[in-house]
């Protein structure tokens, strides 16, 4: 059996103690204008790594698409100190300050780097961020990598229930699928069962949502008559289970949305679904 840290999310971020600032050229080591550590690690904003587990990996992709502005790579020590990588564009370059002056464990020091540019390359089953044409040697440098094989995992199965009455069902366990036709009752696809494909696309969706994390999730909802999600995964020899409604706009509840969403929409273009009958009137 594999290890449930890396079944799940096999991140490699090479911003630590290798990676970022291997046969590249120091600039200085002041760091210019960029947030100083004394700011802390801000949950919504930040790219964080923690052991395995990586959040707002979006938050780069955004930044790629600005191209201008800063953003913050944090990661975790084994020990739980943070090591703090500040990127920056600056005169149509990217500059990289790490700064590891909280890593009780390392030799302080403040370094900064500038490259030519800050890269993307994504596949069915990872993405990968590099920074290329930097200073000294190294030409093409590693600064993120998020693995999302699911073809890497022993075990893979979800229950999705949603609706307003939960009657919706897409379950992997029991391969059922179940459509809610309200006033005519439901409708059921016998012997369902996703295609390999279908199950990567629904795995990445989960490790970009950062599903094993703890998630702040609410159920409360003043709409009459409202739509929730029950969620089941597992993964390997591990369960998680999230409950949410459709009034959830916290971070976790719209990354979670986001999940269902992906399911949903990967089950409803598939032709079985397609040929089910149409749902008739509507909940009140």
């Amino acid at each position: 059996m594999k290890p449930a840290l890396l079944l799940v999310l096999v991140v490699g971020i090479l911003v630590g103690c290798e990676g970022i600032g291997q046969g590249m050229k120091p600039m200085d080591g002041n760091g210019g204008t960029t947030r100083s550590p004394d700011a802390g690690v801000n949950q919504n904003e930040d790219v964080i790594y923690t052991h395995g587990r990586v959040q707002n990996v979006g938050k780069l992709d955004e930044f790629m698409g600005r191209g201008s502005g800063q953003l913050r790579i944090v990661h975790y020590t084994v020990e739980g100190d943070p090591i703090f990588n500040d990127l920056s564009y600056e005169n149509e370059r990217v500059k990289v300050r790490r700064d590891n002056t909280q890593d009780r464990f390392g030799t302080p020091r403040v370094v900064v780097y500038s490259c030519n540019k800050l890269n993307k390359e994504e596949t069915d089953t990872q993405m990968l961020f590099t920074l290329s044409g930097c200073d000294g040697e190294a030409e093409k440098v590693p600064l993120f990598r998020v693995s999302y094989d699911v073809g890497q995992q022993d075990t893979f199965e979800f229950d999705l229930r949603y609706g307003v009455q939960r009657k919706n069902v897409i379950d992997t366990f029991q391969n059922r699928l179940v459509k809610d036709l309200i006033i005519a009752g439901t409708a059921e696809v016998n012997d369902f069962k996703l295609t390999p494909k279908e199950r990567q696309t629904i795995y990445k969706a989960m490790v970009l949502a950062n599903y094993l994390e703890p998630k702040e999730l609410s159920l409360a909802c003043n709409v009459k008559p409202h739509g929730s999600y029950d969620l089941r995964v597992r993964i390997n020899d591990a369960e998680h289970q999230y409950q949410w409604s459709q009034c959830d706009q916290g971070r976790d509840g719209l990354d979670m949305l986001e999940v269902a969403n992906t399911i949903i929409e990967v089950v409803q273009a598939r032709k079985d679904y397609q040929e089910l009958p149409p749902a008739e009137g509507g909940y009140h």
